[in-house]
């Protein structure tokens, strides 16, 4: 994502600023044309020749230079800037930008840009916890900048405390998630389980697997470099956590249930690329079993709970499966069961591929029979294709549950609980609702039915649980054809109805009822109907 962006970094006059060399190596290295804008002081300890042949890119240095290349060159900079990076940002910058003090290149260059703007302060302890500087970082940071903190450490200075530059793969994933909120998951909340699962024995030993969490992370850096708002469920890994995440550190698969089970009601799409152990022992030994006492182990294994399984709601759900043989069948049968909207399925004895390394040989099968075989890839690459698809599903979920203006019918919210509504009809029937695209989406005039219900019990039950407590069949439907996740459902009345089912399979919910049985057939078919147009 970081692919021909514009950036201008910024370096200023601190002993930190040789570590700006390698930020603009790493840049250019993930094809940004970056354009480096050094103050006089920063020249005295690195030379603009160095970040030249870094980044084959003109160094700009002061405000008087021949304008052979450029003209009124801070305007030129600002206005191409896809983000203005200043690592390291000193005291004095600091302070002249919380001024509005405009009198060189770089300072002047901030002053004319409408890019976002990120700063990583980098000084003595005792100069960043001065209170005049914490206020100058409050004013930017109020004014809209990004501050990246400085690391704790030791300092040129010889002494410990905070005001080492940040880390340069910090600074790195600020910087593309800053670049991704216009992404294409911009607004969408995607949560990842990442590595495998340890089921302690005893307070010592557990059992494990080879998943390294590679993947999982990858996939959660890709999710944020594309906009989305990230929860990353994982377990011990030797992996840096990524920069600009929410993280939730689990061990055991119960752990792991619990983490998910608690995010999911707000999120748009659930990735479980974690291997949880299909088993785990039944009791735990309290103190170290010794081998001197314990010439043979043996140990009862108990299942664990299968946690996509589990799942409900809107969501999409998205798998992995490694296996050894019958790839495609396996994986296929495993989406199935799971009522998984995509599978990612991956040949463990394939070279290069699956645990520990750092790319991957897959297969996406969606919920539709389509198969997507992808060559080996790295992992962070494999992360996008797996998200172009995610994307491509919430788009076909957006159109299966359509939103009225229930204020046009009379309808009023009576109570709320997250993303579910509860609506009063004037008739003093009540409807449960709920918007499967994401929370920010509700406004006051737009709900997305799930189903009008009789009895307010059953409407209060969906507002607090998100799932209906009784099924069509209390009311006579009968189900007379199933494709996919839709359905064709027959009234006693003989009046058809075409549904179709974001929670699970034994609760249908209302798209439209219609009085023509090819109508719901053409929908049964297509997936939508004969008066709309095609997704």
């Amino acid at each position: 994502m970081l692919a021909d962006k514009n950036i201008i970094l910024g370096v200023t006059g601190s002993i930190a600023a040789y570590k700006a060399v390698e930020l603009a190596s790493k840049l250019t290295q993930a094809g940004a044309k970056v354009d480096v804008v050094m103050t006089e002081a920063a020249t005295e300890f690195v030379t603009p020749l160095t970040f030249r042949t870094i980044t084959h890119r003109r160094v700009a240095t002061g405000m008087f230079e021949s304008p052979s290349e450029v003209d009124i060159q801070h305007i030129a900079l600002a206005e191409r800037a896809d983000v203005v990076v200043i690592a390291p940002a000193t005291a004095t910058v600091i302070a002249k930008l919380a001024s509005g003090i405009a009198d060189d290149l770089l300072c002047c260059t901030v002053l004319a840009t409408k890019a976002p703007l990120i700063l990583a302060p980098a000084m003595n302890v005792n100069m960043y916890e001065n209170p005049i500087t914490q206020d100058n970082l409050a004013r930017l940071r109020a004014r809209g900048f990004t501050i990246v903190e400085p690391a704790y450490g030791v300092l040129a200075s010889g002494k410990i405390g905070r005001g080492r530059l940040a880390d340069i793969d910090h600074i790195l994933g600020t910087i593309r998630q800053v670049l991704g909120k216009g992404g294409d998951l911009a607004e969408k909340h995607i949560i990842v389980t990442a590595g495998g699962t340890q089921e302690p024995i005893d307070p010592v030993r557990y059992i494990g697997n080879r998943s390294s969490g590679k993947m999982g992370y990858a996939l959660a850096e890709a999710a944020r470099d594309r906009g989305a708002e990230v929860t990353l469920i994982t377990t011990p890994t030797s992996i840096p956590l990524p920069i600009g995440v929410e993280v939730v550190q689990v061990q055991t698969a119960l752990q792991m249930k619990e983490a998910v089970l608690n995010a999911v009601p707000q999120a748009d799409t659930l990735i479980m690329a974690a291997a949880v152990a299909d088993y785990r022992p039944a009791t735990l030994a309290e103190s170290k079993i010794k081998k001197e006492t314990t010439p043979q182990l043996s140990l009862e294994l108990i299942r664990n709970p299968d946690i996509l399984s589990e799942v409900e709601g809107s969501l999409v759900k998205v798998g992995f499966a490694a296996e050894s043989e019958d790839l495609i069948q396996n994986a296929t049968a495993k989406l199935k069961e799971k009522d998984l909207d995509l599978i990612v399925a991956n040949d463990i004895t394939v070279a290069d591929s699956g645990f520990g390394a750092d790319t991957n040989k897959v297969v996406l099968i969606d919920r539709r029979g389509n198969i997507e075989d992808l060559p080996l890839l790295p992992k962070s690459e494999v992360a996008h294709k797996v998200l172009d698809k995610v994307v491509e599903l919430m788009g076909r979920q957006t159109y299966v549950i359509l939103p009225i203006g229930y204020e046009k019918y009379g309808w009023k919210v009576v109570d709320r609980k997250g993303c579910r509504h509860l609506l009063q009809a004037p008739k003093g029937r009540y409807g449960i609702y709920i918007n499967p695209f994401r929370r920010r989406y509700v406004v006051m005039t737009e709900v997305c039915l799930l189903r009008p219900v009789k009895e307010l019990e059953d409407a209060q039950y969906f507002l607090e649980h998100g799932r209906i407590l009784v099924g069509y069949k209390k009311y006579g439907y009968e189900v007379k054809a199933i494709k996919d996740d839709r359905y064709l459902l027959e009234t006693p009345k003989k009046r058809y109805g075409v549904y179709t089912n974001p929670f699970r399979k034994d609760e249908v919910c209302l798209l439209r009822p219609v009085k023509k049985l090819e109508d719901a057939q053409h929908f049964l078919e297509h997936g939508y109907l004969p008066d709309k147009q095609r997704p």
